[in-house]
């Protein structure tokens, strides 16, 4: 579990520039909502909303992440490089 863990913490420094504009933008629509004086309501649900629309989307491509991650190191310790794979033109 340990290196899911690791994986994961990569991911997020990965996407840190995407997630801190998401998290600008999550200012400026509470700041939005705060001077209309709009119901606390009406907020947490579209909040909700796209919280749980980011999470299964952020699930998602984590997922991709990972899987390429997986491709990636197996194709790192099945490399084989001899001067006979080699073709010289």
């Amino acid at each position: 579990m340990k290196g899911i863990k690791m994986i994961f913490i990569s991911y997020i420094k990965e996407k840190r520039g995407f997630i801190g504009v998401q998290v600008i933008f999550i200012l400026i629509f509470a700041i939005v909502f705060t001077l209309y004086s709009l119901p606390l309501a009406t907020v947490l649900y579209g909040g909700l909303l796209c919280g749980f629309v980011a999470f299964i989307v952020g699930a998602f491509d984590f997922y991709r992440y990972y899987e390429n991650h997986k491709n990636l190191l197996d194709v790192k310790h099945n490399i084989s490089a001899t001067l006979s794979n080699l073709s010289i033109n």
